[in-house]
C-alpha cells in the first residue's frame, strides 16, 4: 500500500481520532491501547496531543516494518 515515507504520513495526515484507531486496526501496530488513550484524554490530556504523537508513532512503526524508503527527488520536484 505505501510506496514511500510521504506515502505513510500522506494516509496519517487527515485522520481524526476515531478514523485513526480504524485505519490502524489491520496494521497490528505496537502503540499504547485505545482505552489507555483515552483515559488521558480524559484526564485532561489534549487530544490533538494524544492523536499526534499516536501519528507519529505509528508512522515510524510502519516505515521501518516496512523498510519504506524516502520519496525520489525528482518525484518531489514533479509534484510541487
Amino acid at each position: 500500500m505505501f510506496r514511500s515515507r510521504e506515502d505513510v504520513e500522506e494516509w496519517l495526515k487527515p485522520l481524526d481520532y476515531d478514523e485513526f484507531w480504524d485505519a490502524i486496526r489491520p496494521y497490528a501496530l505496537d502503540l499504547p491501547a485505545r482505552t489507555r488513550c483515552d483515559d488521558d484524554i480524559d484526564n485532561g490530556a489534549s487530544e490533538d496531543t494524544v492523536l499526534r504523537v499516536l501519528k507519529r508513532m505509528a508512522e515510524l512503526t510502519i516505515i521501518k516494518d516496512q523498510k519504506l524508503p524516502p520519496r525520489s527527488i525528482e518525484k518531489w520536484r514533479w509534484a510541487h
